[in-house]
């Protein structure tokens, strides 16, 4: 049965333009013998003809002695890179987001926000309506206790005495519930995407700045300090000059304002 042949190394193949030498090992022989003839006519009789040919032969086993079929100058150009390159590797961590990622905020629906808000003021009242008069227990064992420790009064005639106690109150304790915003709303681009940190100026009508607001990651901006009924115009900024908005006026009433919607005009 005949043997397939070893496949052989062809990337780094060098044709033999000279004799049965490359250029690169004509080049080493060249140059070596170059070395062996400066120190042959360099040092003195005997030393010059012993390192002469120490010179020449280093050379020779460097171009016509592979080990592991490669090359002994590869092997040497590797050792040097090994002895100058760091041993040790330190790993530092630089997962910076890549750019189509950026600025790319996802915002709930108001749906989601106002469903919140009223599970949260329903949770508080079922709270406030179902809490019991609590009597705090550390203050009834730190008096039986005062009791027990205080030493009995010795008096001539044993007269029997009773501890008295001043009534606790019983009246519920409140817990103070949250509040809805008085004012709220959402910010959003083109896309339909929030805008944080966009600023929000709203004055009156004699143009007297009222309320200084300001966006959260999702683009949502809320005051729970009620404004009086009237006319306000709202102003919005990007510090950015990203994007750019319209001075809007609105009609604000004593009565739950829905939360508010604008839109920016960026170009695209």
């Amino acid at each position: 049965m005949e043997q397939h042949a070893v496949p052989r190394q062809i990337t780094t193949f060098e044709f033999k333009l000279i004799g049965f030498l490359t250029i690169k090992q004509f080049g080493y022989l060249v140059f070596f013998a170059l070395i062996a003839v400066f120190f042959y006519f360099a040092m003195p009789f005997p030393l010059n003809i012993i390192i002469a040919v120490l010179a020449f032969l280093i050379g020779v086993f460097i171009v016509f002695v592979p080990i592991n079929d490669r090359p002994v100058d590869i092997w040497i150009k590797n050792m040097f890179r090994k002895l100058f390159s760091p041993s040790q590797y330190f790993y530092h961590k630089k997962n910076a987001p890549p750019d189509f990622l950026k600025n790319v905020f996802i915002y709930p629906p108001p749906q989601i926000i106002a469903s919140h808000i009223d599970a949260q003021n329903k949770l508080a009242s079922y709270l406030t309506a179902t809490k019991q008069a609590e009597v705090p227990n550390n203050n009834k064992k730190q008096q039986i206790q005062n009791m027990i420790a205080s030493p009995p009064v010795s008096s001539p005639s044993p007269v029997d005495t009773v501890a008295q106690t001043t009534p606790l109150s019983e009246e519920p304790i409140k817990s103070p519930s949250p509040a809805a915003p008085a004012l709220s709303g959402v910010i959003r681009n083109s896309k339909n995407l929030g805008l944080p940190n966009i600023m929000i100026y709203i004055k009156d009508k004699s143009g007297r700045l009222v309320r200084i607001l300001k966006t959260n990651h999702n683009g949502v901006f809320a005051s729970f300090h009620p404004l009086p009924e009237g006319n306000y115009s709202f102003e919005i900024k990007d510090l950015g000059q990203k994007y750019f908005f319209d001075t809007m006026n609105f009609d604000l009433k004593s009565v739950q304002q829905k939360p508010l919607s604008f839109y920016s005009k960026e170009t695209l």
